[in-house]
């Protein structure tokens, strides 16, 4: 059994750590482009605009590289979630049916960030048991981020185990995005389905599954009164 590749030391100087993220970036757009196969020591090199023997002092062969390059990938897509969290509006956090819409949409934009190379990574994933830990333990991190905002309001979640609704929920805008980067948007029914309107029929549904419409609030309350 091999081990796997260890991590490439950070660089310290400053301009190093600047040729490395330019190399990571140029990475990122070959790996988008071309996918894994044409994510080559001299094909990066060449996007960045450094020396093969450049690349290969800091990343290695082709297998360190492109584990470098998904953690970059996911590094980005988990600090646009981590925003998203952060920059939540108090008014949308109090409410819970709009903190459900919101980390729902969130969690989905996460793949649309650089969407070629994630789904390029993702097609290794399902090959490379590495590649495939790295973007599952994302998935949790992910999780627990979606899960702490929505539980705040577990109190109006109407199933009798609000965790494993919220999970459920989750799951089911992960599954979703993650088929629909995988698979495109025709696979299942011909009828175009823009990302922004697969996001916002699947906030209306975490929305009815776990806390209900305001419509049915309002009929429960003239129910009481009567």
């Amino acid at each position: 059994m091999t081990s796997a590749p260890r991590a490439h030391p950070r660089p310290q100087q400053a301009r190093s750590r600047q040729t490395e993220h330019r190399i990571l970036a140029a990475a990122i757009r070959v790996l988008g482009e071309a996918g894994a196969e044409g994510l080559t020591t001299s094909s990066v090199s060449a996007a960045a605009g450094v020396s093969v023997g450049s690349l290969y002092r800091r990343f290695g062969d082709k297998q360190r590289l492109l584990l470098a390059t998904q953690r970059e990938l996911l590094r980005e897509v988990e600090g646009r979630l981590v925003d998203s969290v952060v920059e939540m509006a108090p008014e949308v956090a109090e409410d819970p049916r709009a903190t459900i819409r919101y980390m729902t949409i969130a969690m989905g934009r996460g793949f649309q960030l650089n969407p070629d190379a994630l789904r390029a990574i993702m097609l290794v994933g399902l090959s490379d048991a590495t590649v495939f830990e790295a973007g599952r333990h994302l998935s949790l991190r992910a999780r627990r981020l979606f899960a702490t905002s929505v539980l705040r309001h577990r109190d109006v979640i109407r199933h009798p185990d609000p965790v494993a609704a919220v999970d459920f929920a989750y799951r089911l805008v992960h599954s979703s995005c993650a088929h629909r980067l995988l698979e495109g948007e025709f696979l299942d029914s011909p009828a175009p389905d823009t990302w922004e309107r697969m996001l916002d029929e699947l906030s209306t549904v975490n929305v009815d599954y776990l806390v209900g419409r305001e419509s049915e609030d309002r009929a429960g309350s003239r129910d009481l009164s009567v």
